[in-house]
């Protein structure tokens, strides 16, 4: 075979696969859309109605694609009680996206209590102490979540930039732990 011929067979080959990716991809995409677009029908059905509404068509073949915060407030409702620490700290963060500060205050100490360690929850127990005016606490808090930290990281630079803003306002105020 020439050189030229063999040349035109590697192309054509190229092309044959590369039409068979296609292909591949594009039969994927229409069961992807199809998926997608189903939790998205099954979050509307439990909008609108709770989760009877949404039982009758999906059963619990869904639950398991929602956000961790969606899935455990489901849980709640449906009368199962949190046991691990990632449940409290959801818990406490569907109380917090629902401003429920006091509520989300104690799933968050939960978390702690059962997960020393789960620095998000520190992070998130300082934010909602401060929405529920307990700066001093929330001090306390913040310096807990900055061990976690890498001292030279963005975020550590930013946290203690908070923090020390928030000492000098308690100073200020005369609400400072002495």
């Amino acid at each position: 075979m020439s050189s030229a011929k063999k040349q035109e067979s590697e192309l054509k080959q190229t092309s044959t696969d590369q039409a068979s990716a296609e292909a591949e991809v594009q039969q994927a995409q229409p069961q992807k859309n199809l998926y997608e677009r189903e939790v998205e029908r099954y979050r509307h059905h439990l909008q609108r109605g709770g989760f009877d509404a949404a039982y009758p068509m999906y059963g619990f073949t869904l639950i398991h694609s929602l956000q961790p915060e969606e899935k455990v407030d489901i849980f709640q409702k449906l009368g199962f009680d949190p046991k691990t620490p990632e449940d409290f700290y959801n818990l406490g963060c569907v109380a917090a996206k629902k401003e429920d500060f006091t509520k989300a205050r104690e799933y968050f100490e939960q978390t702690i209590d059962l997960a020393p360690d789960f620095e998000e929850a520190y992070y998130n127990l300082a934010i909602v102490l401060e929405n529920l005016g307990q700066e001093s606490e929330a001090v306390e808090k913040w310096e807990i979540f900055c061990e976690f930290l890498d001292e030279d990281s963005t975020e550590a630079t930013i946290v203690t930039q908070h923090l020390e803003e928030l000492k000098k306002t308690l100073a200020v105020s005369g609400k400072a732990k002495k």
